[in-house]
């Protein structure tokens, strides 16, 4: 910021004279034989204007091309001996010289000593106060205190090289005192303070930080006196490089107190606030497993599948759906009686027909899904475009974050499904690992993940189980039952509940044809021994039922004689 005194140096080299309320001189930018150019003192800042149409830019250029010295700052060894001067020019840049011995200056310093300004007061005094210019280390001299700064101004962080500005020299001139660091009041002053904090903690014996009034871009526009400016010591913050914020990081215990509890869309199958998974094959029923889910959400009321309480009546769903085009989404709708949602606008839908899937951070897509369900069906069409050559964990590790993006848009739930991979379907088991590709990833992020494979292609039955189950208990596996129960009912039905259902290895047929033949032969006898045994005594218990296969040197699980019990009840009601 220029001063006065600065104006009328310039004033005075540029032989400007008064001509009202303002200064006239000839412009260097022309061939000026009338003094057209007008210079005017404004709020520390000198202006120029020409008069006769010279550009700012080609005004201030030929300015700077023989800038006028304002002032210049001696930087001297610990003796006193000159070794450089900083010279301030208008229109204001700084330049470097020093003296060649023959009384001229060299307009660059070559390997001349950096130090300090104001060294030998440096070295004599405990207390060094360290501004952002020679200006303002002045300002704080004449007040009785020592300070100094470096030359060129502010040390950025962020610029290249700029750190070349503070020698490491600096740090031993000032090693073992206690430091106050005088900032400007702007961001370059902010830069400067991050940078000399760190340069310095470990050289220096203390680190303060004193703020001019706000007001005040630095401590030479605000002038204080002596008594101000010792308040403004005394009081200085205590440099610590433990951040003031670090608690911010976490959350409070306040924070948890207002958490609200762990709640289900549909209880013990869909998580609010969370991501939920189905896996499985192409055509196994993971689409119409879906559209059930969104029905049941739709509706508000009752069970899914007869099974899963529904606790909460959603007023928007969203389905993306980029795997299909409208007419065969249209027909599912239809079947699954959900076309009139489409129409009130509470189903919302987006098929491959409307373009390629949207990008899941789309800020239109992120106000929609407020407060709403949303579904992607399937997820892995969602994976940002350029990423389709990179490995399947980076992929999956984008998808979460766009998933999580969904939630921290304040989507109520997520329901994203999963191709599972081709090994599934020879697999006698189901888990993570087999049903979703980029499991790692994937895995961690998802609260609940359930897995659908078809294992009666002539009777439309699926058999899910639960392959996570974050903060609850989740029910064994069960069937269901698609087409015809979706035709009949518009809806998918509970073939076999969880206490019906054995395990996949059970329950499906055997990929080899002999081992099926195999399969049912055992459960047929076993069946005949069940008929024999409930009929002398239909009181008997799960465990007195296993004791007595266990005796015939057979191992039957609980929850395939809880099979047994249901195939015999439906025998009954023929």
């Amino acid at each position: 910021m220029a001063t006065q005194a600065d104006f009328d140096r310039v004033l005075e080299k540029l032989g400007a004279r008064r001509a009202g309320s303002s200064w006239m001189a000839r412009c260097p930018a022309h061939e000026d034989r009338t003094a057209s150019m007008s210079l005017d003192f404004d709020n520390g800042k000198i202006l120029y204007h020409c008069h006769a149409g010279c550009s700012q830019e080609a005004l201030l250029g030929k300015l700077q091309e023989k800038p006028i010295e304002i002032d210049h700052y001696d930087y001297t060894d610990e003796s006193g001996k000159l070794l450089y001067q900083a010279v301030r020019m208008e229109p204001k840049t700084f330049r470097q010289r020093k003296p060649n011995g023959h009384g001229e200056w060299v307009w660059k310093l070559g390997d001349v000593r950096r130090v300090l300004f104001n060294l030998p007061q440096v070295i004599k005094s405990q207390l060094v106060i360290i501004t952002e210019g020679e200006k303002d280390a002045n300002t704080i001299n004449a007040l009785g205190y020592v300070a100094t700064t470096n030359a060129m101004g502010a040390v950025s962080p962020k610029k290249k090289d700029d750190n070349k500005k503070w020698s490491a020299e600096y740090n031993e001139q000032l090693r073992g005192k206690d430091i106050v660091i005088v900032p400007d009041n702007d961001e370059a002053g902010a830069l400067h303070l991050e940078f000399l904090t760190k340069e310095l903690h470990g050289a220096v014996k203390s680190i303060g930080v004193a703020r001019v009034p706000e007001k005040y871009k630095d401590v030479s526009e605000w002038n204080p006196g002596t008594e101000a400016f010792s308040t403004l010591i005394k009081y200085a913050e205590k440099y610590s490089e433990e951040p003031k914020d670090w608690r911010l990081l976490f959350h409070s215990y306040e924070d948890f107190e207002h958490a609200p509890p762990l709640s289900f869309s549909i209880d013990r199958f869909l998580q609010n606030d969370a991501i939920t998974a189905i896996a499985g094959l192409p055509g196994h029923g993971k689409t119409f497993n879906a559209l059930s889910v969104c029905k049941a959400l739709l509706r508000g009321e009752g069970k899914l599948w007869g099974w899963f309480q529904i606790n909460e009546r959603f007023e928007r769903v969203i389905y993306l759906i980029p795997e299909s085009t409208i007419t065969p989404f249209k027909h599912r709708l239809k079947l699954m009686e959900l076309y009139e949602e489409v129409e009130s606008g509470r189903l919302l839908v987006r098929t491959l027909s409307k373009g390629p899937a949207p990008e899941l951070d789309d800020k239109r897509l992120l106000w929609a899904v407020k407060g709403a369900a949303v579904v992607a069906d399937t997820a892995i069409r969602f994976m940002e475009e350029g990423l389709s050559d990179n490995s399947a964990s980076e992929m999956a590790n984008s998808l979460s974050n766009d998933l999580l993006g969904l939630l921290r848009a304040e989507a109520r739930c997520v329901l994203a499904l999963f191709h599972a991979i081709k090994g599934a379907k020879a697999a006698e088991v189901m888990n993570l690992e087999n049903m979703i590709r980029g499991t790692g990833e994937l895995g961690a992020v998802l609260a609940t993940a359930w897995g659908v494979k078809q294992i009666d292609e002539k009777a439309a039955i699926t058999y899910v189980q639960n392959l996570k189950a974050r903060d609850f208990e989740a029910c064994g596996p069960f069937q269901l039952v698609m087409r015809p129960a979706i035709d009949n009912t518009h809806d998918i039905q509970m073939h076999k509940t969880p206490e019906e259902t054995g395990p996949l290895y059970e329950e499906q047929p055997d990929m080899n044809p002999r081992n099926n033949s195999q399969k049912r032969e055992a459960k047929f006898a076993n069946m005949a021994l069940y008929r024999a045994w409930t009929e002398k005594d239909p009181e008997l218990s799960t465990q007195e039922i296993r004791e007595r296969f266990k005796d015939l040197g057979i191992e039957v699980k609980d929850v395939t004689i809880r099979g047994y019990r249901h195939d015999a009840e439906k025998e009954k009601k023929r």
